[in-house]
């Protein structure tokens, strides 16, 4: 019997179908099995890669198959549907899902903790009493109107329509106002739980520090913070903050062919709750811009002048995403303890880096990255623990690029405080857009950066070993002031 390397489980309530197959992808097992004999067999297997459909129960099913050795990967329905055969049954399924799995270009779904899972249900329940409590306002709402009074819209109105059932003098017969006071009785209570679980979220949302952190960008409360602490992968699966915002459906649809680029509507297909739940605080951040004037932020002035206010807050958004992938000068100082060999941050766009620096309260980003230059001790502190983090050589290497016009903007508005002075700006000469002749020869890319890695560390007076820097030569020396 050949070796199985990856199993296949199409998950359900009580019967579970199975496909195993070899490396080459080739069949070795098909097996329809109960759910005590799923939990026995997937123990006695050797330890292989399990492809399952991210579904309900499956992320209980990875923490299950994780404990015995396995390595699980999830992915989403949509992407499995593709490989389904002609008939669609169970064992289609299993062996689609294997052959998705099998893909070298698939995207696949964190498998979530307890502790998420347990948020989730938080969110989700809050969810429910909120389309609980607005079914009841609407009906009450149109029976109400079916005699003849009319209540404006939203929950700050409710005590207008306690008064008209109150009113001795209204025509309502004594059925309907006996009915619709229970309506109304219910809907209190409803207000009540909903408040209560609003206190239960604001309390989960303080011992996070990924939440916390995230609440001190405007725009983003509570609820929106542990959505996305809940709902949204580990960051560092985002080579960037577009990357986020993409996978957030806060970009454009596309439709482009033959070269010609056709952008249409926004894509909105990536997790509903935490892209709403932006474009709210981005909608609150635009109506308090426009009642106190001009806003602070010049790129939502400018935007404002020339989008709607919803097309600004979808804007808006996307930057809110983008933001929410910035590393933190406490998981950086967490980083810098552990190596001493510094850290190198690729930022593809610098001067929105640069400008986010003083968005969040608190005022300590600046300092740290000014800092993060001679290699000095630097004290990090944590909101998380009264003990600072202790950096003994501050070193961080940041490489990235900008335009021309925005530089010259952060030269002339930022305050000068040598933070600037630490980069060095090359204009490279304009070059025709083209594709290369040759692909990128990655071996030899590889084989450079393994010599970088093998260079020796300098060590200080002490013997102790400094973060990683090369000296320029004299004649690269001389090329650099030259250059200057």
């Amino acid at each position: 019997m050949e070796e199985v390397t990856i199993i296949g489980v199409d998950l359900a309530k009580n019967v579970f179908q199975v496909h195993g197959a070899a490396a080459d992808g080739s069949v070795v097992f098909r097996k329809k099995l109960s759910r005590p004999q799923f939990s026995r067999f997937m123990a006695g297997q050797s330890p292989c890669q399990i492809a399952m459909e991210a579904c309900p129960s499956a992320h209980h099913w990875a923490r299950e198959l994780t404990g015995h050795g396995h390595r699980v990967r999830l992915i989403a329905p949509h992407y499995v549907k593709p490989f389904v055969k002609r008939q669609k049954n169970d064992a289609a399924d299993a062996e689609a899902i294997v052959e998705a799995a099998l893909r070298p270009t698939m995207r696949f779904v964190e498998p979530k903790s307890t502790d998420q899972q347990a948020r989730a249900v938080a969110f989700r329940t809050r969810e429910q009493l909120v389309k609980q409590r607005t079914e009841g306002v609407n009906a009450l709402r149109s029976h109400l109107y079916e005699f003849g009074h009319v209540a404006p819209v939203g929950i700050g109105y409710l005590p207008r329509l306690g008064a008209v059932l109150e009113d001795p003098n209204s025509d309502m017969p004594p059925l309907a106002r006996e009915i619709c006071r229970e309506l109304l009785d219910q809907i209190v209570h409803l207000t009540g739980r909903i408040n209560a679980m609003k206190k239960r979220i604001d309390a989960i949302a303080r011992e996070g520090e990924t939440s916390r952190r995230l609440q001190t960008m405007p725009g983003v409360g509570p609820i929106s913070a542990l959505a996305v602490e809940t709902f949204a992968p580990p960051m560092e699966q985002f080579k960037r903050g577009r990357d986020f915002a993409a996978w957030l459906g806060l970009v454009p649809r596309q439709a482009s062919t033959g070269g010609k680029q056709k952008l249409g509507k926004t894509s909105k297909m990536g997790q509903r709750d935490i892209r709403r739940l932006l474009i709210t605080g981005a909608m609150a951040v635009i109506r308090w811009a426009l009642r106190h004037g001009a806003p602070s932020n010049p790129w939502l002035a400018r935007t404002l002048q020339r989008k709607p206010p919803m097309l600004a807050a979808s804007a808006l958004a996307n930057k809110m995403a983008r933001g929410i992938t910035d590393a933190t000068t406490e998981k950086v100082a967490e980083l810098l303890a552990q190596t001493w060999r510094g850290l190198l941050m690729s930022r593809d766009e610098l001067s929105g880096w640069l400008a986010s620096m003083d968005r969040y309260s608190g005022g300590g980003d600046r300092p740290f990255w000014l800092e993060a230059y001679g290699g000095r001790s630097y004290p990090v502190d944590r909101k998380s623990s009264p003990e600072p983090i202790i950096v003994d050589h501050l070193t961080v290497a940041v490489l990235g690029g900008t335009q021309p016009d925005k530089l010259a903007r952060l030269l002339v508005s930022t305050d000068d405080d040598g933070l600037l002075a630490r980069f060095l700006t090359v204009f490279p000469d304009p070059v025709p857009l083209s594709r290369p002749a040759t692909q990128i020869d990655t071996a030899m890319v590889r084989a450079a950066l393994e010599r970088l890695r093998s260079l020796g560390a300098a060590r200080d007076d002490s013997g102790v070993k400094r973060p990683f820097y090369i000296v320029f030569s004299d004649a690269a020396a001389d090329a650099l002031q030259g250059f200057h």
